[in-house]
């Protein structure tokens, strides 16, 4: 989600102000309240330069002042936030070239008040395609041996956002971008007037308790392994340190552990997961005394060891890893296998990079130049893929920020859109999280190149939020589909253009912290083939959390009595119950395919060679665009 902080609005109010002169001041507020261009944006690029002349000290003392003064959030939160956020925007502005592709860069993405500059020509070395694939690689068509075919249970959980500081009975509401801590006297259990309860609150990042509760029902769902998208640490990012990041990362992890550890978990690195927020070096040459994230990736590679029972587990200079993952015979006697031994073993591999290395609110990005390969993790991208395509190992890619999201910058994402066009044959699908809803992307083909489209669609209590939107009008053929909920009214907008091939897809699970919906997780069934290598992912069911009593979302007692399949019992007065919310296949399924021939009884498949892949979703988009009532 988007602090008030980062809102346009806000930005430029504080560059506004980013200068001791009162006359200056009065000049750039005129400017700015008629600022349409990308000139005004490099004059007040040009004030914060003069500004940090002055020094970081100076610079952070105007900056907090005008914080303050802005009266959007409390002088706690503006002076914390801004004595983390001064010294990298202090080296930034003072090696920043203005004009520059840089600059318009910022403007664009930070500011919105430029277009992007031309996306240059990408330049990454692909080696040749094999002259034929170790396995098969077809996804639609149906495995005739059924015996041969292994169903994996996939969990999908992310931006967990513990909140350790959490207190029942405090205040839900404050000037901070999370509650339900005792800030003030008045905040404290037994005198706020709006007490939030023990589970959580929607204005609040969630307590631990509620992580156990959720992974408690998750272990009941049987899954071999779970995939968690990062963002371990709480929204409190005015009042982070190394020490609590690191306790974050030590209570999330041991829950993990502790509850799930009959299996591997998989995970990836949040933009929140380090301190300072968001700064993550794009370039060996940021100086280590001005923002050392090294102690961030060797604690996460610690506790991803333990947590997928791998001690020789390496990770990049970037955080990021590849390993594989040996599909073992099922002992459920639905699973449809053989247990002859002379069945063949299949490994996939699990490629986890960093995606906050292309991250618009990552100031260390915008040196002059930007970095074309921010510490060659492209280049180790496509040296993993590589490796994967000759030993005929599919992969599950798993990151934090959506390619498609508009906080991926949009050279770095055309980049990536090119990777995945290479490999389409190899990536089973990219994993994901950061918007907190629940959305999907799907990549299309251009003439020569991928640079594609995507399509998203919120549901599971979807607000619109701004991190799910896709990119526009950077030259890449998208559809956007957006499903905002309020009040039960669907509102739908589609944008689309032109496309060719289909080339992936992109899951984005909704967030367990409960700020933007409902609490929730997803469970994929993804099948595949012992004799031919095929996959099919033939579905997903998405889990929600309700409240019998002291609901988040303001669901009564009769609301959750009114759920159909529940995965818990309230075992106490308030506690959660999960339910499980839809199945893409059984929801969507019917508009798909033609000869809809309904669901077997655990909702999970349609028959035939149905399944959820990257054709469903481009298809699924295609139908949404001519029937609102879907």
């Amino acid at each position: 989600m988007q602090y008030l902080l980062m809102k346009p609005a806000f930005l430029l109010a504080v560059l506004a102000t980013a200068t001791t002169a009162p006359t200056w001041t009065q000049i750039i507020w005129h400017d700015i309240q008629a600022a349409t261009s990308c000139t005004a944006c490099e004059t007040l690029l040009k004030s914060l330069q003069q500004a940090s002349q002055l020094g970081p000290s100076t610079l952070q003392t105007i900056l907090t002042d005008v914080c303050i003064l802005s009266k959007i959030l409390d002088a706690d939160f503006c002076t914390g936030l801004i004595a983390s956020q001064v010294p990298s925007a202090y080296y930034v502005l003072r090696q920043l070239s203005i004009p520059s592709d840089t600059a318009q860069t910022f403007c664009a993405s930070v500011l919105d008040l430029c277009p992007y500059p031309p996306i240059p020509p990408i330049n990454l070395t692909f080696p040749p395609p094999p002259l034929y694939f170790p396995i098969t690689t077809t996804t639609t068509t149906q495995d005739n041996n059924k015996t041969n075919n292994i169903t994996l249970r996939i969990a999908h959980i992310t931006d967990t956002h513990v909140d350790l500081q959490y207190t029942p009975g405090t205040s839900t509401h404050c000037r901070k971008p999370i509650c339900c801590r005792q800030y003030h006297a008045n905040d404290a259990p037994g005198r706020s007037k709006t007490p939030c309860s023990t589970w959580g609150s929607p204005h609040c990042d969630p307590p631990l308790k509620l992580l156990h509760n959720m992974l408690s029902t998750l272990q009941s769902q049987q899954p071999h392994l779970t995939l968690f998208t990062g963002d371990i640490v709480a929204h409190d990012i005015w009042n982070t340190s190394q020490e609590s990041v690191l306790a974050s990362f030590n209570a999330t992890n041991s829950a993990l552990h502790t509850l799930l550890n009959n299996h591997p978990i998989y995970a990836s690195i949040g933009n929140h997961d380090t301190h300072p927020v968001n700064f993550f070096p794009g370039s060996p040459n940021i100086p280590k005394e001005l923002v050392d994230v090294e102690w961030t990736y060797t604690a996460l590679t610690t506790h991803w060891r333990t947590l997928q029972n791998n001690p020789t587990l390496r990770t990049t200079t970037s955080g990021a890893y590849a390993t594989t993952h040996t599909l073992l015979p099922p002992t459920s006697p639905t699973q449809e296998q053989t247990t002859q031994p002379s069945t063949p073993k299949i490994k996939i591999k699990i490629i986890s990079y960093n995606s906050n290395l292309y991250y618009r609110l990552n100031l260390l990005l915008y040196t002059t130049p930007m970095p074309d390969d921010p510490l060659a993790q492209f280049t180790w991208l496509i040296a993993e893929l590589h490796t994967a395509e000759q030993e005929g190992h599919k992969v599950l890619l798993i990151t934090h920020i959506p390619i498609s999201s508009k906080d991926t910058l949009p050279a770095y994402a055309n980049s990536l859109r090119e990777i995945l066009y290479r490999y389409k044959d190899t990536v089973v699908g990219v994993f994901c999280g950061h918007g907190h809803v629940d959305t999907f992307g799907v990549f299309y083909s251009s003439s020569h190149s991928s640079g594609g489209g995507s399509s998203s669609n919120g549901s599971a209590g979807s607000d619109g939020d701004s991190d799910s939107d896709s990119h526009e009008n950077q030259g890449h053929r998208q559809g956007k589909i957006t499903v905002e909920n309020n009040n039960n009214n669907n509102e739908v907008t589609v944008e689309k253009g032109e496309r060719e091939e289909v080339i992936g897809v992109g899951m984005m699970a909704p967030a367990m912290t409960p700020t933007s919906g409902y609490s929730a997780f997803r469970v994929y069934d993804v099948q595949f083939s012992c004799g031919g290598g095929g996959w099919k992912v033939l579905d997903f069911e998405e889990y929600i959390a309700r409240f019998p009593q002291h609901s988040l979302q303001g669901d009564s007692d009769e609301d959750s009595k009114s759920t159909t399949t529940t995965t818990t019992t309230n075992r106490g007065k308030g506690e959660p119950v999960w339910v499980r919310y839809y199945s893409a296949m059984e929801a969507y399924g019917k508009y798909v395919y033609p000869n809809w021939a309904g669901t077997v009884p655990n909702g999970i498949g349609a028959g035939g060679g149905a399944d959820i892949g990257p054709h469903f979703w481009a298809k699924l988009t295609d139908v949404m665009e001519t029937d609102w009532n879907v």
